[in-house]
């Protein structure tokens, strides 16, 4: 595995990207939305975005790491792996994929489900 091609799993585990934005989006939920989708086209087959609106329902549970700061969730915030990247900013784009190729690195064992 090479940090320009990693693979996933065996089984198709993908490393999670994790947006937390307002319900209905404000300008900068909408701008870090953009930059979220475009990691998911940069790393197709390797990462998986989920979304979480305040105030709305959760279509699937959030990581363990991001699901502990939900009384503190604010928006937009960005999170890799459960690791927060940004909170209450529209995240860097570089800074994203810098901390999406770190994780990715690691290896699906190292993924939070």
């Amino acid at each position: 595995m090479t940090e320009d091609a990693p693979e996933t799993s065996a089984n198709g585990k993908r490393l999670r990207l994790e947006v937390v934005v307002a319900s209905p989006p404000t300008r900068k939920c909408t701008a870090t939305l953009k930059i979220m989708e475009e990691m998911t086209r940069l790393f197709p087959d390797q990462v998986r975005l989920d979304v979480y609106a305040l105030g709305g329902s959760m279509r699937v549970i959030p990581t363990r790491s991001c699901l502990a700061e939900l009384k503190t969730w604010t928006v937009p915030s960005v999170y890799v792996n459960g690791k927060p990247v940004t909170k209450k900013a529209v995240p860097d784009r570089e800074e994203v994929e810098r901390k999406i190729r770190e994780e990715l690195a690691k290896g699906p064992e190292a993924w939070e489900d």
